[in-house]
């Protein structure tokens, strides 16, 4: 043996195992382990996953919302563009009366109301004349739009089921004056008065003496009203000043109304006149 030198084990010699608990400890200090071994200088870092409910600022959906936005924008500053509300609002107004609209204007008051509302805006948006905020000629051009479309919309179905005045298109038939004779008179609407189609007719009648000269005698006379085409077959008594209505068949072309004078006090030779003062079709 040589001095100096530790002898080499044998092959058959068994290496010593380390303890579980020193395997444990070297595991857990290794470079990957998530407690720093005293010597590492190393801080311990935390690798922490957080979201956030901002919306999405990149991406294509993203790049084409901006694309959509800078062309609005670019549509509705451009100079061209501040003339169209205020053309569009004058179209519709102008439309609107050449179709020659039926009724009183109170049936209007809405689509009139929108229509000024359409105009004024649109006419401020073209009067501005310094560098305008996009928000105030936005707001202004989509005001004047959306006026314009709820004005005419109203106006279609006022114009739609409006009453029509229809006094100068009912027909007189029968001697006048009325007699205990000659003591019936028709009234006809035609065709030309139902172009307009609606539910009902509400027919005004005045009765009166035919001679204002003459002593009254009006009074002693009864009138009653027949519906005879155009309708449900109907008998109502006539008052002087009072409308009656009539309830009209679909697609009806003429309308007939028969009135009958009756003398209350008979062969006093009374002389009547029965006439149509109003005439109106409306919907029930």
């Amino acid at each position: 043996m040589s001095r100096g030198k530790s002898p080499r084990p044998s092959r058959g010699a068994k290496r010593p195992t380390p303890s579980p608990g020193k395997e444990r400890r070297t595991a857990d200090t290794g470079p990957d382990s998530g407690t720093a071994s005293p010597t590492d200088p190393t801080p311990e870092v935390h690798t922490h996953h957080v979201r956030h409910n901002n919306p999405v600022t990149t991406g294509p959906h993203s790049i084409a919302a901006n694309d959509i936005r800078n062309v609005i924008i670019r549509w509705v500053m451009h100079p061209s563009a501040r003339w169209l509300p205020l053309l569009l609002a004058c179209a519709a107004l102008v439309i609107a009366q050449t179709t020659d609209p039926h009724g009183p204007a109170g049936q209007y008051a809405l689509s009139i109301t929108l229509a000024v509302l359409a105009v004024a805006a649109g006419a401020v948006r073209v009067l501005i004349r310094k560098t305008p905020s996009v928000a105030a000629v936005g707001a202004l051009s989509l005001v004047s739009v959306l006026a314009t479309v709820g004005g005419w919309l109203s106006f279609q179905y006022a114009s739609t089921h409006a009453d029509v005045d229809v006094t100068g298109q009912v027909q007189r038939a029968g001697t006048l004056p009325l007699t205990g004779r000659d003591h019936t008179v028709a009234f006809t609407l035609g065709p030309a008065g139902l172009r307009e189609h609606r539910d009902r007719l509400r027919l005004t009648l005045a009765v009166s003496d035919y001679d204002p000269s003459a002593p009254a005698c009006s009074y002693r006379t009864t009138a009653t009203a027949y519906l005879m085409d155009g309708g449900a077959p109907v008998q109502a008594p006539v008052r002087s000043g009072r409308p009656l209505d009539f309830v009209l068949n679909s697609g009806a072309t003429s309308v007939r109304i028969q009135v009958t004078l009756t003398e209350k006090d008979p062969g006093q030779n009374c002389r009547t006149d029965i006439r149509a003062v109003a005439a109106v079709l409306h919907d029930s």
